[in-house]
């Protein structure tokens, strides 16, 4: 009979360790918001956004052709049904590979879906899909050049992959077969200059050819053999249906036919303030946090991909751009303040002389998110937010400038979630840093903390409750804090001893260098002083057919590959797969995400055992 004491230690001891490894704390990866143009209440209450204001809609800045738009008719805090319209019709794009010829495609709530082929293409006879009302994900559309050798399959998308599996004992014949997940599905014999195509039904719609390869050539050597594919084009294997009275969001398909499809808000929409919600698919609307009407429509980055935050494209030889319509530069919803402004004071012809396209920003008043600090000071720069000083009587009791300094901080942590603290547990900051309480004094009165980075203990100090802990670094004979948490409240208990931290603010000690002639890409900075950067290209910038052209940090320019001279500022942004963030942690545990002591996996096994004899051991204890 197992010992009733032993069982319960046992127990406790395993559910102890699923515990531990379960509460393990961690980060939320960054989303990355960001608005196009914004709707405030000096516009017009009807209002439409075209694909050369908002980036998340498709466009095709070679032809200048985008089919998507959104109006908004009567706007106010609540948008009554049918208020909303959505319009997208599809566009002719020609193949990358020119031997295919051409094909349609349709922007379809910020993602791209091909809807047929034209006539002489990949499909002689061509085919429109949006007349089975169905929609299909372009996966692969390029024209690279690659080599192919026996055994050495060519990678994909969905599991697939093209094989060489035999060449002919004379000629230029080639035996190739299409793999889906491990498993040939396809076998047939290819020639120099052929399209090897793979077809499979879709819904109603029957042998669509949704892998296509372009076989440029075929060398047969005296060791070594190889094919030469000069263009791939994949589509989804997978649908998604488009019929009347479908709903995706908060929309509904009211039309579709062969030219168009038409979508309508079935019920009202609240614009509260505040609030952020998904309108349709990738689409969110966002509404400022203020009293003022203030809205914008927001591309949903939380999927791992690429991103072109797109500003507005321009034909004109002087244009500005602004957060208010190149989402690419800094915008705070709530106050209504921008300071990032992009102009291009002059162009002449493909050229834009030195000195003629200008950057201006300047620094703003920001709240911390624990409001019971005063302001700090920041600054959009090159797209990104950044840390300028401290006010006076905030964190500091005086004025702190990083700006003075030549310097800007990347902010890294500002927020007021709540966490409980336990002794001995260590509340995970970013850059490797780590906040740790050690003990609680006996009259509940102080507490001695110790700061870590990568587990390497680096301070200690005693501080009070209702107090805040900071942590500084010297810069310029001048102790800036980069690091600062508000104990809000000590608790001492018969068992356990704990403090709560109501707010996390922390900058990154890589500071940002910002000096009279420092160069970032092809803009120099003109001026820096305590509130206003100024820069402007320090040599001439050409606007050749095709190309992207980095402006400075993370900004380029794309130009259309057209006799028009045609461009737009853009920037790309890049989310990594979950568990892999490229970005630094804005996000701390909450009080659901109890900090505790690191655990050594290595120890998972034994300490696994030992809860299992306990389990089994008839002995007493």
């Amino acid at each position: 009979m197992i010992g009733l004491r032993n069982f319960i230690i046992g127990f406790m001891f395993i559910i102890l360790i699923v515990s531990t490894i379960m509460a393990e704390p961690g980060f939320d990866a960054k989303t990355y918001e960001s608005g196009n143009r914004i709707w405030d209440e000096d516009m017009s209450d009807t209002y439409t956004w075209t694909p050369q204001s908002f980036s998340g809609f498709y466009y095709n800045p070679d032809t200048d052709e985008g089919k998507e738009t959104l109006t908004i008719k009567d706007i106010d805090r609540s948008i009554d049904n049918g208020n909303i319209e959505y319009v997208t019709e599809p566009i002719v794009k020609e193949f990358e590979c020119n031997s295919f010829g051409n094909y349609s495609v349709i922007g379809f709530m910020a993602e791209r879906y091909f809807t047929g082929y034209e006539e002489d293409s990949i499909m002689n006879n061509g085919f429109s899909l949006l007349d089975k009302k169905i929609l299909i994900r372009v996966l692969i559309d390029d024209d690279e050049s690659r080599m192919i050798k026996s055994g050495i399959p060519l990678v994909l998308e969905e599991g697939y992959e093209f094989r060489v599996t035999e060449y002919a004992a004379s000629g230029d014949d080639v035996m190739v077969a299409l793999f889906k997940d491990g498993e040939s599905i396809y076998e047939t014999i290819l020639s120099e200059g052929s399209t090897f195509t793979y077809e499979k039904d879709m819904g109603s719609a029957y042998d669509i050819p949704i892998i296509a390869l372009h076989v440029d050539t075929v060398y047969r050597g005296m060791e070594t053999s190889t094919i030469s594919i000069d263009g791939i084009f994949q589509i989804s294997d997978d649908y998604i249906s488009v019929v009347e009275g479908d709903e995706f969001g908060l929309m509904e398909i009211e039309t579709v036919d062969s030219d168009k499809i038409t979508m309508v808000n079935s019920n009202y929409v609240s614009l509260k303030k505040g609030k952020t919600f998904n309108l349709m698919g990738k689409i969110n609307i966002e509404v400022g946090n203020c009293d003022e009407l203030r809205f914008a429509l927001a591309v949903d980055t939380s999927e791992p991909g690429t991103y072109e935050l797109r500003g507005t494209v321009t034909q004109d030889e002087k244009y500005t751009w602004t957060p208010l319509n190149f989402e690419g530069l800094l915008y705070d919803m709530d106050s209504g303040e921008c300071t990032e402004t992009l102009k291009l004071d002059n162009r002449e012809g493909r050229t834009i002389k030195c000195g003629n396209l200008d950057y201006i920003t300047s620094t703003i008043n920001t709240s911390f998110e624990y409001s019971g600090w005063d302001d700090y000071e920041s600054i959009g720069f090159m797209g990104e937010k950044y840390f300028t000083g401290y006010k006076a009587k905030s964190i500091v009791n005086k004025r702190v400038s990083l700006m003075d300094k030549g310097r800007l901080g990347k902010i890294l942590i500002d927020e007021d979630e709540k966490h409980t603290l336990y002794v001995g547990n260590s509340l995970p900051l970013a850059d490797g840093y780590s906040f740790r309480i050690d003990e609680i004094s006996q009259d509940g009165d102080s507490i001695m903390v110790a700061l870590l980075r990568d587990g390497e203990e680096i301070k200690s100090d005693i501080i009070n409750d209702e107090s805040t802990y900071t942590y500084t670094k010297k810069i310029d004979d001048e102790d800036v804090p980069i690091i600062a948490i508000h104990i809000d409240k000590m608790f001492r208990g018969m068992e356990t001893d704990s403090i709560f931290v109501n707010g996390i603010f922390q900058i990154s000690e890589d500071f940002k260098k910002v000096e009279e002639g420092d160069s970032y890409g092809k803009m120099e900075i003109d001026n820096v002083d305590k509130d206003e950067i100024k820069m402007s290209n320090d040599g001439s910038i050409t606007l050749g057919k095709g190309d992207t052209i980095s402006i400075m940090g993370d900004i380029k320019i794309k130009v259309a590959d057209s006799d028009t001279v045609r461009f737009y500022p853009f920037q790309e942004i890049k989310v990594a797969v979950e568990g892999l963030p490229t970005q630094i942690p804005t996000q701390m545990p909450t009080t659901e995400q109890i900090p505790i002591p690191e655990f050594n996996i290595i120890l998972l096994p034994v300490m696994v055992i030992i809860g299992l004899m306990f389990l089994l051991s008839g002995k007493k204890v």
